[in-house]
């Protein structure tokens, strides 16, 4: 349904000579992927807003998505097994959240096993990507530093008093990420 709304779109684009056609298919694909990514979020930040839990929900996308950005990791085939998947991620992690509290110190070795499993992996090449060599060491650098910096944040707002429940949402994100990255190269969803 985007994909053909995006077409008709871009199609308007080209009679207006707004494009030329050898442009469209570049087009096509940044539109789709855009209107594929803000619905996502935003079903997410609504869903925050309907579970009265929004900065934390901002947190954990934020911390997620700044890794995830540098890391890639497992990509679902479709868009719609991709925003079930991902609301369904969501949900997981807003139900768990109260369980923060009670296995904290579980939840903090997570975090540290998940910034070694980016430390050592950095990032999968998915063949949607295709980076070649250079691009991919500078990726794999990128993945590296955020993920120290986001687990050097983490540690500073535990250190500061912020609410295990915060802390937790914070370090869900750099789970999830790292889960995903180690998903993706169990199964060999990239390039050798």
């Amino acid at each position: 349904m985007i994909e053909k709304m995006v077409i008709g779109i871009v199609n308007q684009m080209e009679a207006e000579n707004l494009i030329g056609a050898q442009e469209k298919e570049d087009y096509i694909y940044a539109y789709t992927a855009s209107c594929e990514k803000i619905l996502t979020l935003g079903a997410i930040c609504v869903l925050g807003v309907i579970f009265d839990n929004v900065l934390n929900t901002l947190l954990f996308l934020g911390f997620f998505l700044t890794l995830r950005r540098r890391t890639g990791g497992f990509h679902a085939d479709t868009f719609g097994k991709c925003y079930i998947g991902t609301i369904a991620i969501y949900i997981g992690v807003y139900l768990s959240s109260r369980i923060f509290i009670q296995y904290f110190h579980f939840l903090l070795c997570m975090l540290v096993s998940s910034i070694c499993a980016v430390e050592i992996i950095g990032t999968v090449n998915h063949p949607n990507m295709d980076m070649d060599n250079a691009e991919l060491a500078g990726s794999k650098r990128a993945a590296r530093i955020m993920g120290i910096t986001e687990g050097i944040f983490i540690v500073f707002f535990l250190y500061v008093g912020v609410s295990r429940v915060t802390i937790g949402y914070m370090a869900m994100g750099v789970i999830v990420c790292a889960i995903l990255l180690c998903i993706a190269k169990i199964i060999g969803q990239e390039v050798k």
